[in-house]
């Protein structure tokens, strides 16, 4: 029996940097390994403004197109539909918003880096995705995510240089590519 598709919903500041980028490199990286997906994206201050022009430049070194995309803002609707199976924040702050929306997310939502980390950890990646959520979410405590950690979120490169950018592009590719390597379908 195939595996159903599974819903990510990935959340940055104005969802016109690392989320956009996020979403198009975790979506092509699940589906080469075979993960059916569906990633999208919004913004805990977001809604239609397009990517930054940075940021469009260092994505277009991944192989990433982001010029279609326009900024949405994160709702609770989106948590609980396009997030069902996992809330990707680029940091704390970004989690925090979702929770405050949405609480029963908690259980299902990382950053990026935390998710990252917490994959890498792992000595033999659980059989399913539930599983392996599950195995992640352990030993974790919610009062953590009051303030921001270093090690956890991923910096906003908005306004910054574009080696600023490509910085962001270049580690959230390497990301992508573990998750999907250790994520099971």
């Amino acid at each position: 029996m195939a595996s159903p598709e599974r819903r990510v919903l990935v959340v940055c500041t104005a969802n016109v940097c690392r989320s956009p980028v996020a979403l198009q490199l975790l979506h092509r990286e699940w589906t080469d390994a075979g993960i059916p997906v569906q990633v999208t994206s919004a913004g805990s201050l977001g809604g239609r403004n397009r990517v930054h022009p940075a940021t469009l430049e260092a994505a277009r070194f991944a192989r990433v197109d982001l010029s279609e995309h326009e900024s949405r803002l994160l709702t609770a609707d989106l948590i609980d539909t396009e997030g069902a199976d996992l809330v990707i924040g680029m940091t704390r702050e970004h989690l925090r918003a979702a929770i405050s929306l949405a609480p029963t997310c908690w259980p299902r939502a990382f950053t990026f880096r935390e998710l990252v980390r917490r994959t890498s950890q792992l000595a033999t990646p659980p059989a399913s995705w539930e599983d392996w959520l599950a195995v992640c979410h352990e030993g974790r405590n919610l009062s953590d995510l009051i303030v921001p950690e270093p090690t956890d979120d991923l910096p906003d490169p908005y306004g910054r240089p574009l080696s600023d950018h490509i910085m962001m592009v270049q580690e959230v590719a390497g990301a992508s590519a573990l998750l999907a390597r250790s994520t099971p379908s």
